[in-house]
């Protein structure tokens, strides 16, 4: 009888059968606890054990198991005081990660150095993540401002520069129910921006694409002016490009050199993404 000698190598079809079955199975417990991450993601601040669970249907003795690894793994954070769980830095850098593979965070660097460098203010990069308005890329002036936000930061729809010129571009359906949300909450800020009700939301985004442009002022940081404009791929908006100032210490009224050396440089930065008018 002859015996077959072992080569070591296995069977295409083995690892094919191998891989499907991988893919079948999974890893359940991950499946399980991922929607936590996911729902973490989706907030705009820390939130308690209880409401966390709730939003993902799960045990509250369970959800607590499995944020118990996610802080060993370094993806979720307790507050100490509140108690209450937020994602962690490793989770902001990776979804940041993530969304610097599409390149639009990289390519915009020398973009927003250069109009940093031009008229000497903070410039700042932000993108619809997760269901928000989130800045993804931020470029200090070199004199310290004292603004104090960083990558990661979600930004409301409506009080701030950059979100109302999302909504203004980006599909309806992803950004109503966050304008609904801000303006239920009647916020001071809105009332002083003249924003009460829905005709007054549609004639805020109708002045952002008539002018390409949005300013805010004491919104999401007293004491800071922030001016916005759209950044386009061939498909459509992607991100805004904003400058961050203290007020008055520079002019973003209409036809500034601020507001012209912005449009410049978003629309420079849209036609490298593939834009075109």
């Amino acid at each position: 009888m002859l015996m077959m000698k072992k080569t070591g190598k296995r069977d295409p079809g083995e690892v094919a059968n191998e891989k499907l079955d991988t893919v079948k199975n999974g890893i359940q417990s991950i499946e399980v606890g991922l929607p936590l991450l996911t729902e973490l993601a989706r907030g705009t601040g820390a939130v308690t054990l209880t409401e966390l669970a709730k939003s993902v249907n799960m045990a509250t003795s369970k959800a607590h198991k499995y944020l118990a690894s996610f802080i060993r793994l370094g993806f979720v954070e307790q507050e100490p005081l509140t108690g209450k769980y937020d994602l962690s830095t490793s989770s902001l850098e990776l979804g940041l990660s993530a969304l610097r593979r599409v390149e639009v965070p990289e390519t915009a660097g020398r973009y927003m150095s250069a109009l940093r460098d031009e008229i000497g203010q903070t410039v700042t990069l932000t993108s619809w993540i997760a269901g928000h308005p989130t800045i993804v890329r931020i470029i200090e002036c070199v004199r310290p401002i004292g603004i104090t936000i960083r990558a990661g930061s979600v930004l409301p729809v409506l009080s701030s520069s950059s979100g109302p010129v999302l909504a203004a571009y980006l599909d309806r359906s992803q950004t109503q129910s966050l304008i609904d949300a801000e303006l239920s909450a009647g916020s001071p800020i809105l009332k002083r921006m003249g924003v009460r009700k829905k005709e007054d939301v549609e004639e805020l985004l109708r002045r952002v694409r008539t002018d390409g442009l949005a300013r805010s002022k004491d919104t999401v940081l007293s004491g800071i002016s922030g001016l916005s404009a759209p950044v386009f791929n061939h498909i459509g908006i992607v991100a805004t490009l904003n400058v961050l100032a203290v007020d008055a210490a520079v002019d973003f009224s209409h036809g500034s050199h601020a507001c012209e050396s912005l449009r410049k440089t978003a629309s420079q930065l849209s036609h490298r993404l593939g834009w075109r008018p």
